[in-house]
Parts: structure tokens; sequence; C-alpha cells
């Protein structure tokens, strides 16, 4: 009589059984394997996209290094704008490559961006009260003068590479469920003829180096209106008023100048870390070399007082440098 064992277990098993325990065998093999199949094409779509923005970065350099040796003779400031309209592009390409290597999308760092901000804000305005929401304006933020509510700015915040025309739509729908006085944009995208500040469907858009200053305005407008005794619907009137103010060349250049700075600030800032990093790593790998060089002397010696020969010196072994996390404050 022919016997059957379990291909798992290897335990005695009637024909029916073995014959059932067959088929749950293959219908798992086959679902591993087409588990490995997705994993691969993903991993090859993964490998495919890196290399495509590599290759565009790669072109992207390139054009940036000819514009500049071709703006030495056509004019500074024509070079300078095409080497600033290329800066923008590879920063972008560099942007996608970096959440491609981390796995993000822009909507996911979208959520990190705000609750940055809402940090910030709750730092810079500390008796005012800022909600982090993901409906209806992605944060909230309500001025208190005297203890009591003096009107609401509401947040959109989009970490994309264009402004576009959904994103204002979306904060003037906010600004309008919140019932707020002031809507702000706060993006990392471009558009033609955007230098940093700008005033689209009563709702204002900038970049995020630039938010601080707007908000400190805007919340400084709502005070001196609560100070004043203004009632709601003229707040609002006044409010629509102060945007022509706020996005006209007497307020705008300066906000404008004040991101560029900030934005060569962060540059250098860059740099600089870069540097240390660099220099850091450098130091790092000496260290760890005098201390292998040493302790290889310290067991030859050793070897040789009990007898022995020494050995050859192997190569050194660097690791990474691992520097300690921050230490955020409240």
């Amino acid at each position: 009589m022919q016997r059957y064992l379990c291909p798992l277990c290897k335990s005695p098993l009637t024909k029916t059984r073995y014959e059932v325990v067959l088929k749950i065998q293959e219908t798992r093999d086959r679902a591993t394997q087409a588990q490995l199949a997705r994993a691969h094409a993903e991993a090859h779509r993964q490998r495919a996209a890196r290399a495509a923005l590599n290759t565009k970065l790669r072109v992207v350099r390139a054009q940036a290094k000819d514009a500049r040796a071709q703006g030495v003779r056509q004019g500074r400031t024509e070079s300078q704008r095409q080497v600033t309209e290329l800066r923008r592009k590879l920063q972008q390409a560099e942007r996608r490559a970096r959440r491609l290597q981390r796995g993000t999308t822009a909507q996911s760092e979208g959520l990190e961006f705000e609750e940055q901000l809402a940090a910030r804000l709750r730092r810079e305005f500390r008796g005012d009260r800022i909600t982090l929401v993901r409906r209806g304006g992605d944060v909230v933020h309500e001025v208190v003068y005297a203890r009591q509510p003096a009107g609401r700015i509401v947040y959109e915040c989009k970490r994309e590479e264009d402004i576009a025309p959904a994103h204002v739509r979306q904060a003037a729908r906010a600004k309008g469920t919140r019932e707020a006085e002031f809507a702000i944009l706060v993006t990392t995208g471009e558009r033609r003829g955007f230098t940093g500040l700008a005033q689209e469907r009563g709702v204002l858009i900038v970049r995020p180096q630039g938010v601080l200053a707007l908000a400190a305005l805007c919340r400084g407008h709502l005070v001196e209106m609560a100070k004043a005794g203004v009632d709601r619907s003229r707040r609002a009137q006044i409010a629509h008023a102060l945007l022509a103010y706020l996005t006209s060349s007497t307020y705008r250049v300066p906000v404008e100048e004040a991101i560029q700075q900030a934005g060569r600030a962060e540059d250098l800032l860059r740099r600089e870390v870069q540097l240390h990093l660099s220099q850091w790593e450098e130091r790092s790998r000496v260290y760890q070399t005098i201390r292998w060089d040493v302790n290889h002397i310290r067991d030859n010696v050793a070897r040789v007082r009990e007898g022995g020969k020494p050995v050859p010196l192997e190569p050194v072994r660097v690791q990474r440098l691992f520097l300690p996390k921050p230490v955020t404050g409240s």
C-alpha cells in the first residue's frame, strides 16, 4: 500500500488529505511567486526611475555649465537669469531623487511641512491658538488679544514644484470655511512672474522663508482692529483692502529681498554643514587609523613577549561616523 507523507511535516496522511495539502501548498507557492515578481518589478521600476533622474541631473548640470559660459559673452544679467532657472530645475530634480531614495512623496513631505509651520507659529506667537488640521486649511491661526479672539489666519501648505490654480482655490475655500480674515498659501512652487510674494483670489501666496514676517503683519493688523473695536463685517472689508498694500511694491520688494537673502543664507548654511561633515569624517578616519595602528602594535608586543611572531598589519576597517540626534526644544 502506497504511503503518503505530508510535504511540510512528513507525517502520514491519507491520499485525500495528501492531495488537499498539495493544493494548499501549490496555492501558497503561487502567491509567494506572485509577491516576489511584484517586488522585483517595483525594485526595477525604482532603479529605472533613479537612473532616469540621475541622467536628468547630469543634463541639467551640463546645461547650467554651458549657460554660465555663454553668459560671459551675452552679458551678466541674461546669464544670471538662465543660471537661476537651471538651478531651480536642478533643485527640483534633486528633490525628486531624494524622495525616491527615501520612498516619500510630495504629499507625505507636505504633512511634515505643516507640522513644522505650526511649531514655528506656536513659538513665535505663544499667546495665540495654533491648530493643525487636515481639511479647511492645513494650519488655523486664531489670534488672541486680551484673552479674546481677534481674528483668524489660515495657512495652506504645499511642497510642490509649481503653484497650481487649485492650490489657490483650496486656500480661498479654507478662508471661507474657517471665517478667516486672511488666507496664506505657503508654497515651494514656482510660476512665471512669482518672486516670493503675490496675491490672488484674496489669498496671499508666499514662500516659506517669508511666512513668519507676513503672519506677523497680518496678526498685528487683526490685533489693532480688535483694540479699535472694529466689528467683524468691517474687519473683513479692511483686511481685503490691506491685501492690495501687502502685494504692492512698497511692501513686496523688501519681503522678496528678505526671501532671497534667506535662500542665500540657507545655501551658505548647507555648504557649511557639508564642509563640517567632510572634515569630521576625515578626522574620524584619522582617529580610527591611529587606534588601529596602536592596537596592532600592542598585540604584536604581546605576541613577542609570549614567544610568538608578530603578524603583518591588516588594512584599517574604517567605520562610518554616526552623529548624535539633535535635541529639539519645546
